[in-house]
């Protein structure tokens, strides 16, 4: 089966229904990768399906909303004229039903509670003398206990506030789709960060992707921290982290996690690029991937 534009353009009502299967779905994304006028396409759609998911909300809402009863227009003067005359009548009964007013017994005041004072305990007090002011007592400040010189500094302790609360493993596709680890399950995941400016990183994942991208049981990804283009000379796929912890990987480093989400080796793009594939190609075989 061979995936291209032409089979996207025939299947987007299948893909965006979630009724493809998942080797469709695999290499629907491989194709996705690499062709930048299909990531436009699924850009273009991806933007009008919320405008037409709200369209329909808000007709279904309509649709469902009680209907309103009209009064007619005789109607309303004969309501208004009857709850005018009820309102009159009510009115004058309550003029006739009315007394003068007497004025009520004051209330005694209130009685309040003696509050004992809470005993303050004695200050040491000092006589200040003014010419021609009167004699005036303040108190002394407390003396400030002097801590020793040798007594160790107490440690901070731990803000439980500062704990990374980021998903450990959260990116997204060209096509702007969220994928986590559950994404690659019962696959060998190798992904690498990289950066614009770290050209060993990119020609290292560059290497890996020639050397295992075909192998069907091994995926390759470039992760970047910021969205940005692909790299002019690399073909790898690029997917872009949301604001995850990348199972604690750094820029420049390399990461092998096995189909159960377990990671498996962790080292550094920034090493000689045919090392690197030697020690990738060693970690693949424990793991039975030749």
């Amino acid at each position: 089966m061979n995936i291209d534009c032409r089979w996207l353009e025939q299947n987007l009502e299948g893909f965006f229904c979630d009724r493809l299967s998942a080797n469709e779905m695999d290499q629907l994304q491989l194709h996705v990768d690499n062709c930048s006028e299909c990531q436009g396409t699924l850009r273009e759609f991806q933007a009008v399906d919320p405008l037409i998911r709200q369209l329909f909300q808000h007709d279904l809402a309509v649709a469902q909303a009680p209907q309103r009863v009209r009064q007619s227009r005789l109607g309303m003067p004969v309501y208004a004229a009857a709850t005018a005359l009820i309102v009159l009548s009510i009115w004058l009964g309550v003029k006739a039903s009315e007394k003068p007013a007497t004025l009520a017994d004051p209330k005694p005041p209130a009685t309040i509670a003696a509050v004992r004072p809470t005993p303050i305990a004695p200050a040491t007090t000092a006589i200040v003398k003014s010419e021609g002011q009167p004699t005036v007592e303040r108190a002394k400040p407390a003396p400030a206990v002097k801590t020793p010189s040798n007594a160790p500094t107490p440690a901070p302790k731990p803000d439980v506030d500062q704990a990374d609360k980021r998903p450990p493993f959260l990116v997204s596709d060209a096509a702007g789709y969220s994928r986590t680890l559950s994404d690659y399950r019962n696959r060998t995941l190798i992904f690498g960060v990289w950066s614009p400016k770290d050209t060993h990183a990119i020609a290292t994942l560059q290497r890996l992707y020639e050397t295992y991208g075909s192998n069907p049981k091994v995926r390759i990804l470039g992760i970047s921290n910021e969205s940005m283009a692909k790299p002019a000379n690399g073909t790898f796929p690029v997917v872009y982290n949301e604001n995850s912890q990348l199972l604690g990987a750094q820029p420049s480093d390399i990461v092998i996690v096995d189909g159960t989400g377990t990671v498996r080796f962790r080292g550094s793009l920034n090493g000689n690029p045919n090392m690197v594939v030697k020690t990738v190609n060693s970690a693949l075989g424990s793991l039975g991937i030749r």
